[in-house]
Parts: structure tokens; C-alpha cells; sequence
């Protein structure tokens, strides 16, 4: 599932409507796979700045569910999206899997989002079993990767 087709199948449903209508807005998606599993389904995030609660969309081919909104987050503010990502999650996937081949990372779990601090970005993370991870953070428009950042989970220390 594309995340264009899962924030329009959201913006679709009455819950979204209802909350846009409130003034929230699409701020951030994530989904959880593993190695060389699909994308089915996409977790989405609205922001309401009136309450400054996140609202949880669930998106998949069976439907929309909205989730209880978390608590007040007013120590930081969101911005929506200016514009979908040109660069789709295939492509900032793709490029991401090079730079985990490169630093010779086998993952056991990858966390992909998208996201918006200052500047729209994708955020893949690889997770190995021995607690090592690779994040790799790639400008959502032109493809750019920004970040390659290697570190330990268990000592919480950056490695490369």
C-alpha cells in the first residue's frame, strides 16, 4: 500500500473528516516490517493543535480506524506536510536497504516514517537482533540521504 493511497483512503473516511474539521492536519506515517515483507497496512498520525493530542489512524485494505487520542503534547508543535513526499516509500526504502548492504547490517525488523522537523524527511531505521541499528534519514522531495547514523541500543553510544 502506498502511503499516498492510505492518507487519501484516511482524508475519506468520516472520523478524518471530523477531525480536519477540527483544525487537525497529517503530520507523520510509520509502518513495521520485515525483511523484504510488503507494505499492508500504514499507521498515520493527525495532530489537533486546538487540544494538542495526536490522533492514531490506522490505515489498511479492510478500512480506517481512528484510535483514542494520545495525551496533550504542547512541549513541541507540528507542522503539516507542505506536499506528499515526491520521493514514494519504495524509493526512500530502496536507497535505504543500499546504505544497511553497505554497513553490513542484517535486519531483523525496519521501522520506515515519514516526517516533518523543519524540512520533510523519510526515517529508515534496521533493527539486528543484536540490538545494533542503522538509521538512515532521506529528504522526502529530491531523494537526498542526509544521515547514515550506526548505534548500539544496549549502550545507547553511536558507533559510526
Amino acid at each position: 500500500m502506498k502511503l499516498a493511497d492510505a492518507v487519501k483512503m484516511a482524508e475519506d473516511s468520516a472520523d478524518v473528516k471530523a477531525l480536519k474539521a477540527r483544525g487537525a492536519f497529517f503530520c507523520s506515517a510509520y509502518v513495521m516490517l520485515n525483511p523484504k515483507q510488503k507494505i499492508d497496512a500504514w499507521n498515520l498520525s493527525y495532530y489537533v493543535p486546538k487540544t494538542g493530542k495526536m490522533v492514531p489512524v490506522a490505515v489498511s485494505e479492510k478500512g480506517v480506524a481512528t484510535e483514542d487520542a494520545d495525551v496533550p503534547l504542547h512541549e513541541k508543535t507540528y507542522a503539516p506536510f507542505d506536499k506528499m513526499p515526491e520521493t514514494d516509500e519504495a524509493t526512500a526504502l530502496q536507497t535505504a536497504l543500499r546504505n544497511a548492504e553497505e554497513s553490513k547490517i542484517k535486519p531483523v525488523k525496519i521501522i520506515l516514517a515519514v516526517q516533518k522537523n523543519g524540512m520533510e524527511y523519510w526515517n529508515v531505521t534496521f533493527l539486528e537482533a543484536s540490538g545494533m541499528a542503522l538509521n538512515v534519514r532521506i529528504d522526502a522531495h529530491s531523494g537526498e540521504v542526509l544521515l547514515v547514523e550506526k548505534s548500539n541500543l544496549m549502550s545507547g553510544g553511536k558507533q559510526a
